[in-house]
């Protein structure tokens, strides 16, 4: 279990996290594995329990907003971290990763690789609904 952190990446600061449950996706345009794991961003995006955020991986800002034009975008907000140091910070070493943040901004768990429904089902969503307590 880790607090998020207090930096920024343009401006992404923790309290984008507090008083919800936040995913926070990091994701590139350039990642071919990442267009597996955006429809279930999609659909993940009406789920009223959790609030999507979108970090732009070492990517071209206008290759990014392409992208999700074509392809749909599931954030609430969007930031870019061209240079990877905001995902340095969280531990990113690959994309796409992403991390479940509960209300008081606390990091809950981390996938690494693509979020599959499956995955959304059986490792995220207990801890949204109250029946997993730590982190693996």
């Amino acid at each position: 279990m880790m607090h998020a952190p207090k930096c920024a990446a343009g401006s992404l600061t923790s309290k984008h996290f507090l008083g919800h449950w936040s995913l926070l996706n990091v994701w590139a345009s350039w990642c071919q594995v990442c267009i597996y794991e955006h429809a279930t961003l999609v659909t993940l995006k009406k789920d009223a329990r959790i609030i999507l955020y979108g970090l732009n991986y070492r990517d071209d800002m206008h290759e990014a907003r392409t992208w999700l034009i074509r392809h749909g975008n599931p954030y609430t907000q969007l930031f870019y971290d061209p240079k990877g140091i905001f995902a340095l910070d969280l531990g990113v070493y690959g994309v796409p990763e992403s991390f479940l943040i509960d209300p008081k901004g606390i990091i809950r768990y981390k996938q690494v690789g693509l979020i599959t429904t499956e995955a959304w089902a059986r490792k995220i969503l207990p801890f949204v609904d109250g029946n997993q307590q730590e982190s693996h």
